[in-house]
């Protein structure tokens, strides 16, 4: 399109990129259109423009390197202006060979700095999208691969997210849980002491405690040690639970207290048996 409005042969969008430039190029006399990667080291127009920090209307009967550049492609005449972000050069915009009736380059520089910036623009939103993105993407492989369980619940008490380790705690899969104001309930949360525990309520202030027992339909009640925090976007408030399955520990230590208490059983064994012996044994003569 620019190439079009400036009545040119060619335009050419370089991209810095790592190790190099990424070249665009578009030829409307042959409709040619090529995208390719060049060296950082590579002596091209390219990269005499994009290392040009200034916009600049070159003429191939010029003299200095960019006019020595521009004839070495072969083309007659070049406007050429960076695309920055920043005061960081991300590239530059090239128009080669003018055929039509030339403007003033002054005014045709404006213009094109105006689209260059533009682009700019549209690169800079292209790249935090992508980081957006990216960063979603690990957030997501986070959440699906960790052991610990995580869910958020809005004000409503409805479940609005369910991570694949509640479903191994719990054995409610996503389709069970997920937009469901009762879903909680069916996990029948308890403290340890064995007081219902209302998570669907924590909008109107109630106190969750830091350990709840739910059931599972594995069988059996789960122990969870969990934490709460709260996040808030344009959909209302949210609790974000995440609750790690501390059943083995605790299974774990209720065994060790067993088996304290049958040691210090048999120490106690060991220790009448021991008496009696002595007690039914006679004196050694003298």
């Amino acid at each position: 399109a620019a190439a079009e409005v400036f009545e040119t042969r060619a335009a050419v969008m370089v991209l810095k990129v790592e190790g190099g430039r990424e070249v665009h190029r578009v030829d409307l006399g042959t409709g040619a259109v090529d995208v390719y990667t060049e060296p950082e080291d590579a002596a091209t127009l390219e990269a005499a423009m994009t290392a040009h920090l200034g916009a600049v209307r070159i003429d191939a009967h010029d003299a200095g390197p960019l006019a020595v550049a521009l004839r070495e492609t072969g083309r007659n005449d070049c406007l050429a202006v960076p695309m920055l972000e920043g005061g960081r050069v991300l590239g530059a915009l090239l128009l080669l060979d003018q055929v039509g009736i030339e403007g003033a380059p002054a005014g045709q520089l404006s213009v094109l700095e105006a689209l260059a910036r533009e682009v700019a623009a549209a690169l800079a939103k292209g790249r935090l999208l992508d980081s957006v993105l990216e960063e979603r993407r690990k957030l997501s492989t986070v959440v699906s691969a960790t052991s610990d369980g995580i869910a958020s619940i809005d004000e409503d008490g409805v479940v609005r997210s369910w991570n694949p380790a509640l479903v191994g705690i719990t054995g409610l899969s996503e389709r069970e849980v997920l937009d469901r104001a009762d879903a909680l309930g069916r996990l029948d949360p308890r403290t340890p002491e064995g007081e219902p525990v209302d998570l669907a309520g924590w909008a109107e202030g109630v106190a969750l405690p830091g350990e709840i027992a739910v059931r599972s339909r594995q069988g059996g009640r789960r122990r969870l040690a969990c934490s709460y925090s709260h996040a808030e976007d344009e959909h209302g408030r949210t609790l974000v639970v995440v609750a790690r399955d501390v059943t083995p520990v605790q299974e774990f230590e209720a065994l060790r207290a067993e088996l304290g208490r049958l040691v210090a059983q048999e120490a106690a064994r060991r220790l009448v048996v021991e008496q009696l012996q002595a007690a039914v044994v006679p004196d050694t003569p003298s």
